[in-house]
């Protein structure tokens, strides 16, 4: 397990800048692995570190922890986030039965205009080589998907599940990404889940889901806890 530590050097930012820049710099400590994951960020040092209020730098981390790059608990601090395989395998039998549904309902509703943004968001995410900018389309994505179900606490549910899933996979592959950067990552394609709820049967698009869902991490899994050992080793 990560130590807990107080967090070593940021970027530096100006003292006129706002909240959101000292969010972009631990955030950006995260993701360049300055920080690991588990590792707690200690309220006081770091408040000190910026020359900030508490009150600012916990806005800032709240909005980390919006996108699941830390966990927050009430009685053990502030942490980036950390899950484990058997947490995933979890989260993946949960997501199955919730995403399932979502994919069907989008595939009802969808709409001519929707079948073109959808094909057009899975066309871009193929092409961008930035894993951070793909990890962000692959969210975005799937958030689309959840709206388009028209079911709200569907959606709501869908998201506090899964954000801290994306994170942990942008962290991962940010990672890979630095130590083996002329390497070609292994990315899911996501033509195929688009075309099953595009094309408007409802077998062909739960298979999809599950394909997608369970595929995807079972090519990754042996990855995923490499790069959790490597992080426990830091």
């Amino acid at each position: 397990m990560a130590t807990s530590v107080t967090p070593t050097p940021f970027v530096p930012f100006a003292r006129e800048s706002t909240r959101s820049r000292l969010y972009q710099s631990i955030r950006d400590a995260i993701l360049n692995g300055t920080l690991h994951t588990g590792q707690r960020l200690l309220e006081v040092p770091i408040a000190k570190q910026f020359n900030v209020s508490r009150a600012v730098l916990r806005e800032a981390l709240q909005q980390l922890a919006s996108e699941g790059l830390v966990e927050q608990n009430a009685y053990k601090g502030t942490r980036v986030v950390r899950l484990t395989p058997e947490q995933i395998d979890e989260i993946i039998a949960v997501r199955l039965i919730l995403e399932t549904e979502a994919a069907r309902l989008a595939m009802l509703h969808l709409t001519a205009e929707g079948r073109r943004e959808l094909r057009a968001h899975a066309a871009q995410m193929a092409k961008e080589p930035d894993v951070i900018r793909f990890g962000q389309l692959d969210l975005a994505l799937h958030r689309r998907i959840w709206e388009l179900s028209g079911n709200s606490a569907l959606a709501r549910s869908l998201e506090q599940l899964t954000v801290p899933l994306f994170a942990m996979s942008m962290l991962m592959r940010t990672n890979e990404q630095r130590r083996t950067p002329r390497s070609r990552l292994v990315r899911g394609d996501h033509t195929p889940l688009v075309e099953a709820i595009c094309g408007g049967k409802p077998a062909v698009c739960a298979e999809a889901v599950r394909i997608h869902l369970t595929e995807n991490w079972a090519a990754i899994k042996a990855r995923f806890a490499e790069f959790l050992s490597h992080e426990a080793a830091q």
